[in-house]
């Protein structure tokens, strides 16, 4: 892929292990700790899995919203978690579909992904320090989109880079 598009960075993939760092470039801007070498499974299951069902990772409730306002009505940002209501357990458990876990090179990304207009969107932010009571989600938040076909081409370029090596 292209850094300034949708590209894939891995490094140090051992083939026996599945093992490697990894990290995603959109608009230019990078998500994942390229640090960490770890499994590459469940990125691979991800990222297959969102141009599975690219059709259906949109919500009509995104239609009016900035990328600020749609990070922090997934995450219910606004409110306590002792004031969440069944409603906004509801809400949670439907956007869901909108999050995919890449493993540990992203464990301190908070990531949300949607398509609009044949854009794959990325909503994301890092926080390294979870134990804090006070955690600043949109302290780092950043966003970046790409076209869906140039998506899907580095999702395939990844996919056939590790399955080569298998």
């Amino acid at each position: 892929g292209s850094k300034d598009k949708f590209a894939i960075e891995v490094g140090d993939y051992k083939e026996i292990s599945k093992k490697g760092r990894l990290k995603f470039w959109i608009d230019g801007k990078s998500i994942g700790d390229y640090k960490k070498n770890h499994k590459l499974d469940y990125a691979m299951a991800s990222l297959n899995r969102i141009t599975e069902i690219s059709g259906d990772l949109y919500d009509e409730s995104f239609s009016e919203k900035s990328d600020k306002e749609i990070f922090t009505a997934f995450f219910l940002l606004e409110k306590e978690k002792e004031n969440f209501t069944s409603e906004d357990y509801e809400l949670i458990k439907k956007y869901q579909k909108f999050t995919f876990f890449f493993w540990d090179q992203f464990d301190s990304v908070t990531c949300v992904t949607y398509i609009k207009n044949d854009f794959i969107h990325f909503l994301w932010t890092i926080v390294k320090d979870f134990v804090s009571s006070e955690v600043d989600y949109m302290k780092n938040f950043n966003s970046g989109k790409a076209d869906i076909l140039d998506f899907r081409k580095a999702v395939s370029d990844f996919l056939s880079f590790i399955k080569v090596r298998e």
